[in-house]
């Protein structure tokens, strides 16, 4: 594999990424992809995705209360799955 040598800048904005990203020059067309060599802590993947550990906590225990009270909505994976084919062939009601 080539090795290509970028500016501190542009490693800066790639130690960010937290995933696949598209290369574009500065006329907008795509020369290629980066994908970060580890994958991003559980942190970082909040972080990127605007949830805070307490807002991660609150939706548990929402979700677990549901639980609870008999509330939560849940189907049994193979139900899911068969609807997800069904879906796909066309055949959904």
């Amino acid at each position: 594999m080539t090795a290509i040598t970028i500016d501190a800048a542009t490693a800066a904005k790639l130690a960010a990424v937290t995933g696949e990203v598209q290369l574009c020059d500065e006329t907008g067309r795509v020369i290629g992809s980066y994908v970060p060599k580890r994958p991003p802590t559980i942190e970082e993947a909040m972080a990127a995705g605007g949830l805070t550990w307490e807002e991660a906590e609150r939706r548990v225990q929402e979700t677990l209360e549901l639980h609870r009270r008999g509330e939560l909505k849940t189907k049994p994976l193979r139900e899911i799955w068969d609807d997800l084919e069904r879906r796909n062939d066309g055949t959904s009601q």
